[in-house]
């Protein structure tokens, strides 16, 4: 049979102290040989496809980019399921993350602080994502902020809920280290709110130097940015035009010939 592998990260040979010894130890013993046995592999971003060459750069040739589609929310309309619980009553400031260490959620609860005290702004914070690696740590940075009361914390939540956070905040917050793709700011983007986002190397492949795309953790240069755009209206936001090429129509457009080419023996075909 015919294997086609989706890789949609190489964190955990690049940034390992992101990772939890077992799956590094996990995803070692078994990538060479997963990669090697594939006849063909998708990459999730060129910075995904740029990360596995970097390692093993005998794949070149195995490799196909195919972005993922960002438009997977449009089709839920607008007050489709109200949030009656868990949502701030006060304007409020987004962050959709599993609680994982690369995702820097701490400098998100710091910087929030640093906009509370020194902007006045009177925003709430909401912090939506699973339990992952570093949600103790979060918890604890919650527990002992001074504005404590004013932060939300969600763990579970439906599309629909998601929605309508994504629509009624006042803009999106993401600090990722690092992202194979990392769907969250794109769909923050396509329900139309403004965003805010460390430079990683996702970010940077899709948005370039954008004035609302920041490549430091210093709060002070967050403060500054975020400060003016709120002075402007959010003038410079990133739209979803932007991002209208990354459909999952389009994904399916190029995967699906790859898909053919593979199997165009008699053998049969396996796709993971």
């Amino acid at each position: 049979y015919k294997i086609i592998n989706t890789v949609h990260d190489m964190g955990f040979l690049r940034y390992p102290q992101y990772y939890p010894l077992v799956k590094r130890f996990y995803f070692g013993m078994r990538m060479r040989n997963v990669l090697n046995r594939a006849d063909q592999l998708v990459a999730v971003s060129k910075s995904t496809a740029a990360a596995i060459c970097g390692r093993f750069p005998e794949l070149a040739q195995k490799i196909t980019v195919a972005y993922p589609g960002t438009d997977h929310l449009c089709s839920i309309s607008k007050g489709a399921a109200p949030i009656a619980n868990g949502k701030p009553k006060a304007p409020y400031i987004l962050a959709v993350n599993t609680f994982e260490i690369r995702k820097n959620i701490p400098f998100i609860i710091r910087l929030f602080e640093h906009l509370k005290r020194e902007l006045r702004l009177p925003h709430q914070l909401m912090l939506v994502g699973q339990p992952a690696n570093d949600f103790r740590r979060v918890m604890n940075c919650v527990a002992q902020s001074p504005f404590k009361n004013e932060i939300t914390v969600t763990n579970w939540i439906s599309n629909e809920k998601l929605v309508e956070c994504y629509r009624h905040c006042d803009f999106f917050i993401n600090a990722s280290a690092y992202e194979g793709f990392g769907f969250t700011p794109f769909e923050a983007i396509s329900s139309g709110c403004p965003v805010f986002l460390f430079k990683n190397n996702t970010v940077a492949e899709i948005f370039g130097d954008h004035p609302y795309v920041i490549d430091n953790y210093d709060v002070e240069s967050w403060k500054t940015i975020i400060d003016l755009a709120i002075r402007s209206g959010f003038a410079e936001k990133i739209s979803a035009r932007q991002i209208s090429h990354l459909t999952w129509q389009r994904a399916a457009e190029t995967v699906m010939p790859l898909i053919h080419q593979t199997i165009s023996t008699r053998e049969n075909s396996f796709v993971s």
